[in-house]
């Protein structure tokens, strides 16, 4: 088959065909001067020279017209003086939305979306003579705004300048490039989500409540659900349990501030109007569902419900409906026990048995403008509950990202009862320990009866003992657990990342190959993006191995002069972005140091990175020597800079993570607050430590203080 010829292949051959069709007419009109001054031609021959030109330039304007119909690529040509379309194929009339008997004769100025950019079209193409491939936004005959790329070149068409206009639809690339940013924020949103709830120590205190709550409403905030809610069977025995609070403060601020915990009983009778249901379908009849935590975005509070019996309901999402908002709730204002069983209960959740990994609900009539995303919470490899989430509104479609973001806040659920599970292990423990004091000491009293105390002594130890591997088993579990959660979010937040990055190398090299260089510096974007969230993936986790203990030293002999250099040469750009000057300075007895090679450079890096960061126009000062003092040699690594500077304020939480001067320095200057905190905890397990100081306006000075070599 043949090769379908090419929008630019097209395009010359259009304005090749009106080349020749001007020359033709300039011919003609040559011959008909040239027969009017020659007298000796005879008034025949003039006759037949006269027919032959103007065959040959309606054959010229056929052809013309000919080739611009067949292309598939919109093409006008419109007057220089004033945009009068002369000429227009059905494609261009196609894309522009009107009838192409009425786009010939109409302006170029009424598809312009800002009139503006007409005069600098016509600028760049007077100025270069042509025009390749400009992006320019226009409008079509209702109005509606599109992208557009399109080439012009200048045409005489019909003996009068013209301009040959190409056109090429962009709106498909820029709702891709949109869409991509979309999940970029969302992925980035969701990453710092799960940082936060994970660093929340009450998911690990057994502070059940405290720690749903803060999961419904970081689900409801990062995913924009108006409601969240978590449903447990309750033969796990988790009674729900609120703290004791204060009137003045919101019941997530009171539920941490105090630690007080009182029971509330949730369990009702199930409602019994449900007698159409086939029971002997469920595996497991009688068990109950208790709603642990609701949360309403809408109204920002919290709502409980009484238990309801699995064998009742019929579909996938439990819905309640009162004759009026918090009938059948409990709200953060009255944490009172439940006594009531609700009037106006409609269910339709099934057996969680046969609940698949997600579940993504339209409602019924009663919930026309609601998508529902169900979530299995699994414990020990079984469901033992559903997270829901509910979105009001238009139908929404859930992305890949949201379904695993909301497998991670089932995780997080798992892990927060694991947690509860835990301390009343060690609750029960604690008894089982004061009780076995007591039975000891009195049975010791009883000499008189020593052997027959000794056995109930010796069957009492051996019920603490198993009561304690009990515990134990369940304490290695949830440790288990903690640290299985951990890897999978390495693996889940870097997968997507690697696959960003790596498709945006692929992109460029096959630009490069296909001469597309117009797209290149989007790839470049997309790949430079990817490479700094990932970057932050990774001193988060390096964050979260320091804090579990986990970090290990690698030491090593390594001449501290060559690695300054090398990490100078590596910031070399970025000394001459912000128009900088360098000066570094070492001893002459720097010599040789014996310490974790990678986290010195990185403490290295970070540090002047952000002094040449933080300054513009000015001057970074190194300086590398070598002391001794207390019988050790010690390394002062001292980074100065003429920079912005931080007041006494704000160098107080300096060196804490996520942490920077200002909410109006993190705008300007961009980062984490993650580079400091991580090069400070360096220092600290080699020994030393980093200070600062700095004065507002005038700039800072860290200083790094190491030993020469780092104890093994």
């Amino acid at each position: 088959m043949q090769e379908e010829p090419s929008r630019e292949q097209l395009l010359l051959d259009v304005q090749r065909l009106s080349a020749e069709l001007e020359n033709l007419k300039r011919e003609k009109a040559d011959l008909e001067i040239l027969l009017e001054t020659n007298t000796e031609h005879s008034d025949t021959m003039e006759a037949h020279l006269l027919v032959k030109a103007e065959l040959a330039v309606r054959e010229s304007e056929q052809q013309f017209r000919a080739i611009a119909s067949a292309t598939p690529v919109p093409v006008l040509v419109s007057s220089l003086s004033d945009g009068l379309i002369l000429y227009a194929n059905a494609q261009s009339a196609s894309l522009l939305n009107i009838p192409l008997e009425e786009l010939i004769g109409s302006s170029t100025e009424d598809f312009y979306f800002n009139p503006g950019d007409r005069p600098k079209v016509l600028g760049a193409l007077d100025k270069d003579g042509y025009l390749q491939d400009y992006e320019l936004l226009c409008k079509k005959s209702d109005g509606i705004p599109f992208w557009a790329m399109i080439s012009v070149q200048p045409l005489l068409f019909n003996s009068q300048p013209t301009a040959l206009c190409a056109l090429y639809d962009l709106t498909q690339r820029k709702q891709a490039e949109q869409t991509l940013q979309e999940s970029e924020k969302r992925l980035r949103r969701q990453s710092l989500a799960l940082l936060q709830l994970g660093r929340q120590r009450t998911l690990n205190t057994g502070a059940l409540n405290v720690g749903i709550r803060e999961i419904t409403e970081a689900a409801s905030r990062t995913l924009e659900v108006e409601k969240v809610s978590v449903w447990l069977y309750n033969h796990l025995r988790f009674g729900t349990r609120y703290p004791t609070i204060d009137p003045q403060l919101n019941f997530t601020h009171r539920a941490i501030a105090r630690n007080q915990t009182q029971p509330v009983d949730t369990e009702a009778a199930a409602p019994e109007n449900h007698e159409s249901v086939d029971r002997s379908k469920f595996k497991i009849p009688n068990l109950k569902l208790v709603c642990l935590d609701l949360y309403d975005r809408t109204r920002e509070n919290h709502l409980s419900r009484q238990s309801i019996s699995a064998s009742d309901l019929k579909f996938s999402v439990l819905e309640l409906e009162a004759d009026a908002p918090g009938e059948n709730l409990a709200e953060d204002k009255a944490l009172e026990p439940a006594t009531n069983t609700p009037n106006s209960l409609k269910t339709n959740l099934c057996h969680l048995s046969s609940v698949a990994e997600h579940s993504a609900v339209m409602p019924n009539a009663s919930k026309p403008n609601s998508s529902i995303l169900n979530v299995a919470i699994r414990l020990s490899g079984q469901i033992v509950g559903i997270l829901s989430l509910e979105h009001i509104g238009a139908p929404r479609q859930w992305a890949l990202e949201e379904r695993t973001f909301a497998d991670s806040l089932a995780n997080l659920v798992a892990l927060a009862i694991e947690g509860f599970e835990r301390q009343r292990a060690q609750e029960a423990l604690s008894k089982a320990k004061a009780q076995l004091e007591m039975t000891v000491d009195q049975r010791t009293a009883q000499v008189t009866t020593a052997n027959k105390l000794l056995r109930i002594e010796i069957a009492e130890r051996k019920r603490a003992e198993i009561a304690l591997q009990e515990a134990l088993h369940k304490a290695e579990a949830a440790s288990r657990a903690k640290s299985t959660f951990l890897a999978n979010m390495s693996h889940e937040l870097r997968t997507p990342l690697n696959a960003i990055i790596g498709y945006s190398e692929m992109l460029e090299e096959e630009a490069l190959e296909s001469g597309l260089k117009d797209i290149i510096p989007d790839t470049q974007k997309i790949h430079n993006a990817g490479k700094h969230l990932l970057t932050l993936i990774n001193d988060i986790l390096d964050l979260s191995k320091i804090e579990a203990g986990r970090m290990e030293l690698y030491l090593e002999k390594f001449d501290l002069a060559n690695l300054i250099e090398e990490v100078v040469a590596t910031l070399h750009p970025l000394v001459e972005k912000n128009h900088n000057q360098l000066q570094v300075s070492c001893s002459v007895n720097l010599g040789v140091m014996y310490a974790d090679l990678t986290k010195v450079r990185q403490i290295l890096f970070n540090l002047l990175s952000n002094a040449l960061k933080f300054t513009e126009g000015g001057t970074v000062i190194l300086s590398a020597t070598r002391q001794q003092s207390g019988g050790s040699d010690w390394v002062y690594l001292q980074v100065s800079d003429t920079g912005i500077g931080m007041s006494a304020e704000q160098q107080q939480g300096l060196f804490q993570p996520f942490m920077q001067g200002d909410a109006s320095t993190t705008r300007k200057y961009g980062g984490t607050g993650l580079g400091l905190a991580i090069s400070r905890l360096f220092c600290q397990m080699m020994g030393g430590d980093i200070t600062v100081e700095s004065e507002l306006g005038v700039g800072s000075t860290f200083t790094v203080q190491l030993k020469a070599k780092v104890d093994g």
